[in-house]
């Protein structure tokens, strides 16, 4: 008999039905790892081609070409790229398929997927950095034996923060104050020095610092 096609569907707990048998072309999964350039935000601006929140402080056209993802809220699953940026707002390109509102939670990663490792069955182990509080992005695609994957749209992307650390040891806080020397040498130039920590606890996953100098003419 002809069923109406419905436009929506509740689950109430039917039982389990028949499945279907293995596909027959799975051969093995393969696995792959990016890591996000930005906590996750709330957005509070947001337009066809455009996501932002107050919260950020980005270096203007400093992730040109990274990978902006809706991980939450309307527009959840959509990729883009981006073009450029401002301190607060990313222009993203091709433009939103669904525009993203207050509800919508993102992030920026790398544009790059790492290749991670391959495994026919579970569990799958591979290497990633040991960026201790960083949060990656781990995706895997079925693939055929002639290691054919299925779309890279199709996969399942999930997020897990790094615990990091050596030897079982993560940074938990901010590092301690640093300790080092500054000279002037009245060629305009300042020159930082002999840098280091009276303590090691929670330096481990330092990548950069930031100086402020105040001076008077």
């Amino acid at each position: 008999m002809l069923q109406t096609l419905a436009t929506s569907f509740v689950d109430t707990g039917l039982a389990e039905d028949v499945s279907g048998a293995p596909d027959p072309r799975y051969d093995h999964a393969n696995f792959y790892w990016r890591i996000e350039d930005t906590e996750e935000q709330f957005a509070s601006a947001f337009g066809p081609d455009t996501i932002g929140s107050g919260a950020l402080a980005l270096t203007v056209d400093s992730l040109i070409g990274h990978t902006v993802r809706i991980i939450r809220g309307k527009g959840t699953g959509q990729e883009r790229t981006a073009v450029n940026n401002t301190e607060t707002v990313l222009t993203v390109a091709p433009s939103w398929t669904l525009e993203p509102d207050l509800s919508s939670v993102f992030v920026v990663s790398e544009n790059t997927w790492h290749f991670g490792g391959r495994a026919k069955s579970s569990p799958a182990r591979f290497p990633i950095p040991n960026l201790g509080g960083r949060v990656v992005q781990v995706t895997g695609r079925s693939a055929n034996a002639q290691n054919v994957e299925s779309l890279e749209g199709l996969a399942i992307v999930t997020r897990w923060r790094i615990g990091g650390g050596a030897l079982g040891v993560a940074d938990r806080n901010p590092p301690p104050l640093p300790v080092f020397a500054v000279n002037a040498f009245g060629d305009g130039n300042i020159v930082i020095g002999g840098l280091g920590f009276a303590i090691l606890e929670d330096t481990q996953t330092i990548t950069a610092g930031r100086f402020t100098v105040h001076y008077r003419d």
